[in-house]
């Protein structure tokens, strides 16, 4: 809902509900009795928001917002593992102000309060009993203010920006400041380069600080980056651009409660959660685009990476759990006419890391896993998909129609997810087996304008 209360101030309104739910029935009688069988969750979202625009040079947007989420997991044999409310409510106002020709002054601020209750437990085989799991009840608040300046200038085709964020967290009790800058050289009207790095803090989520495994005294995760890119343009509608980063880790949060084999011997022992990880992440990403109206239009991309991370405790290293050393997206949509538009996509990523100690032997679809003393070294087999989707558009004098069709994963390609294992013998061998993702799923739809 939008409203004009005046020519400067607009308001508007939205409530959104989402339902979400799921079950591996089909699966049932291969789960473990700590597996997810069910689990449902069911959201309610409010946004409202007012913009104030009293010049061109000036505006001004307020969003207040109101989150509830109410989710439950249950076993196999429909025993509670997991069941939580979670709400926050809060507000973000940011103001963008054209001080004069060369000047550009952004700023604002991200208020919100969270409460957690969550009901966690799990069956201990070890007593035949079902224990506790971390199950809390907290509250807290997170503050955020930002401002950042630009400046520009038309005739060296060069544009500056410098800003900072002040965060706080009374979860933890911090107080951080992030910097940040950047600079666009504009050398013609075909080539621009651009560089640019920044400080960036997380604070931890209530579940890692009083959950299972929980750690109240844990700070703040903090990153280095920094990035620099070239882009080339052919005419008006293709560019190519190829862009280089590196980001610089310290102080993640890592919990060495994974089975693993200790001088041979298979070992579980939980550890709470600590700022303990270090490393980074690096790599190159190359894009080439053609945009238009009518007829084809889509891109190509590829992305190189590769990461290390230790663990300050131990000395361990491994690469991140969601390494991918490569990535390729190749998007492609053809307009016939103003009616008529179809368009398919093919993604492909090199298989990312089993997080945890395992060794596979045989067929990685369906092959065995055995614990081992090194992490990460295993991966999921290559994920690859084909999406192809066709619209077609009714035109009226005072509304539109239109129709969709879509078919993911067209080729029924079998791509493999990590969902968790069952369990460990006291060979080291691991019970379970890797999910599937997506099978081939037609759909259909339509939307109405007014």
């Amino acid at each position: 809902m939008l409203y004009d209360l005046t020519s400067k101030n607009q308001v508007g309104a939205s409530v959104i509900l989402g339902s979400f739910d799921f079950d591996r029935n089909r699966d049932r009688n291969l789960l473990g009795i700590n597996n997810v069988f069910r689990g449902e969750s069911r959201n309610v979202l409010f946004n409202s928001h007012w913009n104030y625009t009293p010049n061109p040079r000036l505006f001004w947007q307020t969003r207040f917002f109101a989150l509830r989420t109410n989710f439950k997991n249950t076993n196999r044999d429909d025993t509670i593992l997991q069941d939580g409310v979670r709400t926050q409510y809060g507000v973000r106002s940011d103001l963008n102000f054209t001080l004069n020709r060369r000047h550009q002054i952004e700023a604002g601020l991200y208020i919100r309060s969270l409460n957690v209750d969550s009901f966690d437990q799990f069956f201990d085989f070890s007593f035949a009993t079902l224990r506790n799991r971390g199950s809390f009840n907290k509250r807290g608040t997170e503050q955020a203010y930002y401002a950042q300046d630009t400046w520009s200038s038309e005739r060296l085709g060069l544009s500056l920006t410098g800003g900072g964020r002040l965060e706080r967290s009374s979860a933890t009790g911090e107080t951080v400041f992030s910097p940040r800058g950047s600079v666009l050289w504009s050398i013609d009207k075909d080539w621009r380069v651009r560089a640019a790095a920044g400080r960036y803090h997380q604070f931890p989520a209530f579940e890692q600080m009083f959950g299972r495994l929980g750690n109240p005294r844990l700070k703040s995760e903090r990153t280095t980056h920094y990035n620099a890119s070239v882009e080339r343009r052919f005419g008006a509608g293709t560019r190519f651009l190829a862009e280089v980063y590196d980001r610089e880790d310290d102080g993640l949060f890592f919990s060495l409660s994974e089975p693993r084999l200790v001088l041979n011997i298979p070992t579980f022992t939980e550890f709470p959660f600590q700022n303990s990880l270090r490393g980074h992440a690096r790599g190159i990403e190359l894009t080439l685009q053609r945009r238009s109206a009518n007829k084809l239009t889509g891109w190509v991309s590829y992305a190189y990476s590769r990461t290390k991370l230790t663990d300050a405790q131990t000395g361990l290293s491994f690469a991140s759990d969601v390494d991918q050393r490569h990535t390729v997206n190749v998007y492609g949509s053809y307009r016939f006419n103003e009616t008529w538009n179809l368009s398919s996509e093919w993604r492909y990523g090199s298989g990312q890391p089993v997080p945890g100690f395992y060794r596979q032997v045989g067929n990685p679809l369906d092959g065995s896993y055995f614990l081992t003393n090194v992490r990460n070294t295993t991966r999921l087999p290559s994920y690859n998909r084909v999406d192809v989707r066709v619209n077609k558009a009714f035109l009226f004098e005072k509304w539109k129609l239109t129709l969709n069709g879509e078919v993911i994963n067209v080729t029924n390609s079998n791509n493999r997810r990590y969902a968790g294992f069952d369990g460990f013998g006291f060979d080291g061998r691991v019970f379970g087996q890797l999910d599937r993702v997506l099978p081939i799923l037609p759909s259909a739809g339509f939307v109405v304008e007014f």
